[in-house]
């Protein structure tokens, strides 16, 4: 780090992670993605969410933490989870339509996720979204909807999803 950017590497989260023996060199390719995705990393959940509600950001740079961001969200802002959902419902549909993805949006998925983060939120009230995810690191597997039994995999004929996702519990 030269003196002309003095707290460059507090910008780029990964940097302070790297022991100071590692040579940087090999990750100067990622450097821009990680400001890039830093857009979004360096926002206030609220700030992320506003952004968000005037697809303000590009597709990539909205990964599976910054949704719980904005679930976190709309669950304080909300009076109840079903206001919460037919928010981050409208607000998901508007952003996919923006970025040209409308196809990916999905109903029940976005239920299963406000189910398990107002979960959350019910069991840690006066946490904000980066603790309840110390807390509930599961919630960062974005896969955690998927069905866990191997024998699902193994199985062949047609497959099925859970027949009611939205009650499927978080655990820690």
């Amino acid at each position: 780090m030269d003196a002309e950017s003095p707290g460059r590497s507090e910008s780029i989260p990964c940097l302070s992670l790297l022991p100071p023996i590692l040579p940087i060199l090999p990750i100067l390719p990622y450097l821009n993605d990680f400001e890039y995705y830093g857009i979004v990393a360096n926002v206030t959940d609220t700030e992320l969410t506003r952004a968000l509600e005037r697809c303000e950001i590009p597709n990539e740079g909205f990964p599976h933490r910054s949704h719980l961001r904005v679930a976190w969200i709309y669950l304080r802002e909300s009076a109840t989870v079903d206001e919460a959902i037919d928010r981050m419902a409208s607000t998901l549909r508007r952003f996919a339509a923006s970025v040209g993805k409308a196809e990916k949006y999905s109903h029940p998925t976005t239920v299963f996720w406000m189910h398990q983060v107002a979960a959350v939120r019910a069991l840690m009230p006066e946490a904000d979204c980066d603790a309840a995810l110390r807390a509930y690191p599961r919630l960062l597997d974005k896969n955690l909807i998927l069905p866990h039994d191997s024998s699902h995999a193994a199985t062949s004929g047609p497959t099925h999803p859970p027949r009611d996702a939205s009650n499927r519990p978080v655990s820690g």
